[in-house]
This record gives C-alpha cells, structure tokens and sequence, in this order.
C-alpha cells in the first residue's frame, strides 16, 4: 500500500476536445511520479468489400493516409505536452477494434493507469451498453481514472480521496487509490463502507411483514465499524493518515455521491467485481452509478485476479 504514483500511464485519444482533457491530468501524474505518459489512438481498418483490385488500392491508401494524419495528430499533442508541462511522452496508433486493441496495448507495455474521459468524439454520452468506454472498463486489469468533461480545466492534484470499500475487494481499491495521492504530501483519504438496513420479509401466507433480528442493522453497522478500523490501522502502520466512516441507508451509490459531496472530495475510488474471474462488472453496478453521478473524477479498481472471488 506504499506505492507512489503510476510509472506508465496510457490516454486513449480519438482526436476530441473532450478526450484531451484527459491529457493534461495524465500527463501532470506522469512527470510528478517520473514516468511516462502514453497518447495512443486506435485506427479500425476499413471494412473488407468484394472491390475491384484499383478501389482495394484507392482504399489501402486511404487507410495509410487516416493513419499518417492519425500520427500527425499525437505527435502535435505529444510536443504540447512536452512544451508545457515537460516528462516522458510517448505515442502510438492502434489498429482495432477498440477496447481490444487497447487493453492489448495496456498489457503489452506494462501500463499501471487509464487516463480518460467519460465522453469523446461528438460529446455523447460514453456511458452506454456496448460502447468503448463500458468495453473497456469491462476487461482491462489496471485502474482506470474516469474524469467528466468540464469548462474548467481538469483537477490534477488529487489531496482528498474517498475509497469506498465494501468488505471484499480491499487492495484493487486502495492500492491505486494511495497511489493517487501519494504525489501530494498533504493527501487525505477518508475510507468508507455503506450499511443498507434490511427489508422486511413479505410472503403470501404471512399476516405481517418478518422482520429480521431486532439488532440484526446493528451487528452489521459495527462489523463495518471493525473493518474499517483495522484497515485504517494497516494504513497507519504504513505512515498513511486515512479516517473512516460507516453510512446506513438505502442506496449504496447514492450514499456514497452524498458523502462525497459533503465532504468536498477530490476523487472517488470504487471497485468492482468479475464475473467468472475475467470480466469487470460495470454497468448498471453500483460503480456504474457512481460514475454517473459523480461530480468529481472516479477511480475505478482493476478486475480481480481470475480465480480470486467472483
């Protein structure tokens, strides 16, 4: 739980003001942990058609033109981010599908963090079943720091971050999440794990409602109080300052989106589950919510490991 910073940061790009946010936060995190930010692009070849063998020519060559504007293009935002904020940049252009290509890219080259924003090219929403950002989500082991398209230049300091933690999935949270912060020596992190209290039992023969132990609510608040004391007790022992809080209510997200507004964070970390040990559980998961109404950028924890959990 130590670690510092993100030594390979990659920021995919499809040539939007919106997906460019995203650079200047992963390129700040890059330099201020001495690594290296990555621009990459995705180019998804040109539909393969029964043409004659002069349009296959007149096509390979449009492709070999997207490509070299493509580069030209990364190159451009490679030397602005050079010239401004200075550190280790690197490009490249991908051949697709996208979300594929990416996460190949990502595992090929070591990458330790995403960089993106929630909207790209046309500004619609990117939140949806089956589009880039939801795929990629889905599969790719690393953490992926999610930043909403603003008129204000995007955060880049992260000193408040609030980890939401569930009683499972601990170190794919906290590891990127003490990461995050650790670039600023006057980071805080408040750790928090919701109680939502039980529902009454109804069933057809029953005259009223089954409630569940009378202390049933209780016991579970005070297990959350435990865990996360002895987490922020792991912490402290590692010379990480953190304070926890335990929430009770119905909503986990919106508990959550509450308290972060409360407490004016910086950033949200959330995890999520695999299903099968492969595929990140997102949309519609409570870390889908969060992401969709957070105010703030979200941290989102890698996949757990196949073989560790469902």
């Amino acid at each position: 739980m130590t670690r510092k910073g993100f030594s390979n940061i990659l920021v995919p790009l499809d040539g939007s003001e919106y997906a460019e946010q995203a650079v200047s936060v992963g390129a700040s995190l890059a330099r201020r942990s001495a690594g290296t930010v990555r621009l990459v692009s995705v180019e998804q070849p040109l539909p393969a058609l029964a043409l004659p063998s002069e349009a296959l020519l007149a096509a390979g060559e449009v492709e070999l033109e997207i490509r070299a504007q493509t580069t030209g293009y990364l190159d451009s935002v490679a030397k602005g981010v050079e010239r401004v904020q200075g550190g280790t940049v690197e490009t490249a252009v991908l051949d697709g599908p996208v979300a594929p290509a990416l996460q190949a890219h990502a595992a090929e080259h070591g990458i330790d963090l995403v960089v993106m924003t929630t909207r790209g090219r046309g500004g619609m929403s990117r939140w949806l079943m089956g589009s880039v950002a939801d795929q990629l989500l889905r599969r790719i082991t690393v953490p992926v720091l999610l930043l909403h398209p603003r008129e204000l230049p995007q955060p880049t300091e992260f000193r408040r971050v609030l980890v939401a933690l569930d009683g499972e999935i601990e170190a794919e949270v906290l590891d990127p999440a003490i990461a995050l912060g650790s670039l600023d020596p006057a980071a805080r992190y408040t750790l928090t794990r919701v109680v939502e209290p039980a529902i009454p039992i109804l069933t057809p023969l029953a005259l009223y409602p089954t409630k569940p132990g009378r202390h049933y609510t209780d016991r579970l608040v005070n297990e959350a109080w435990d865990y996360l004391a002895g987490v922020c007790q792991k912490l402290a022992a590692s010379g990480i300052e953190a304070t926890y809080k335990v929430l009770v209510g119905r909503g986990i997200a919106e508990q959550v989106l509450e308290l972060a507004g409360a407490t004016g964070v910086d950033c949200i970390a959330v995890g999520t589950h695999g299903a099968r040990g492969a595929e990140r559980v997102v949309v519609g998961s409570v870390a889908d919510k969060i992401i969709r109404g957070a105010d703030v950028p979200v941290l989102i924890g890698p996949v757990r490991r196949a073989g560790v959990g469902t």
